[in-house]
């Protein structure tokens, strides 16, 4: 008895080629996901820094009552610099407004420094107790497709 074996011609190396192309989609899925992961993860950081960086100016206020209460602080303009910087140290001590005119340049200049085109401003409400609304606010880098995601806000409100 003799048997015939059918032989299989072609069909190992199509079967590679359809291995192949299933995984090149994969491995393109997954590069846009890290792209997307990674301009979120960006965003997320910003996000971060500008809130470190309001709540630096309310404890800044906190720690310059006299400055607050006589309203240094209470229409400090949107920008991206402002205020002076103050020579002051433990022999001569700044009065409050020298520190409230120091503390909106130092602050400003960290903006600068953390945020691509950030600015910041504060502005006291007419409350009892009053509340400053300190406000950061950035520009978002470009997307993938060229769009820009426009400026981004951190609205922090608080009283002394």
């Amino acid at each position: 008895m003799s048997r015939q074996v059918a032989k299989q011609t072609g069909a190992s190396l199509l079967e590679v080629m359809i291995a192949l192309v299933v995984f090149g989609i994969g491995m393109i899925g997954t590069a846009a996901l890290m792209a997307t992961s990674i301009r979120d993860n960006n965003s997320a950081y910003l996000r971060t820094q500008a809130v470190f960086l309001a709540n630096n100016m309310a404890e800044r206020i906190r720690a310059n009552l006299d400055g607050a209460d006589e309203g240094e602080y209470d229409a400090i303009a949107l920008g991206s610099s402002g205020g002076t910087a103050a020579d002051c140290d433990w022999d001569a001590p700044c009065d409050f407004d020298a520190l409230a005119a120091n503390d909106e340049f130092e602050w400003k200049r960290m903006i600068n420094q953390s945020l691509p085109n950030g600015q910041g401003s504060v502005t006291a409400q007419n409350t009892d107790p009053e509340v400053f609304l300190i406000t950061v606010q950035w520009i978002e880098a470009a997307t993938d497709d060229g769009n820009t995601a426009g400026t981004q806000t951190v609205v922090l409100a608080t009283h002394p």
